[in-house]
């Protein structure tokens, strides 16, 4: 008898199997598209909100700070710089300010 007939079937597709590159990938290939971030620094959180979503991107608070420059409730600063290629469907996170410090002396 022949030494390949007594190799059983399951290792033979799991060698073909990895001879071919591994299993097909499940989810297809993908299709998202990549888009630019927009600068929403100094921005409300409702304005960054809606040029995010116009871009196919979300918005995610991380925190507070605070700004002198920048008025309460709007954006100090963004975690990926404007300008800069990601997936559609990535999140944007933001630092938004609280406004200047108020010392009580």
């Amino acid at each position: 008898m022949s030494k390949l007939l007594k190799i059983p079937l399951y290792l033979l597709i799991l060698f073909a199997v990895g001879a071919c590159g591994g299993p097909p990938d499940l989810q297809g290939p993908d299709l998202s598209k990549s888009v630019v971030v927009p600068d929403v620094q100094g921005k409300s959180m409702i304005e960054a909100n809606t040029i995010l979503k116009n871009e196919g991107l979300y918005i995610r608070v991380e925190g507070e700070d605070y700004d002198p420059a920048v008025p309460e409730g709007f954006i100090v600063r963004q975690d990926i710089p404007s300008g800069n290629k990601v997936k559609e469907g990535r999140e944007i996170k933001v630092i938004v300010s609280k406004g200047p410090r108020i010392s009580m002396c």
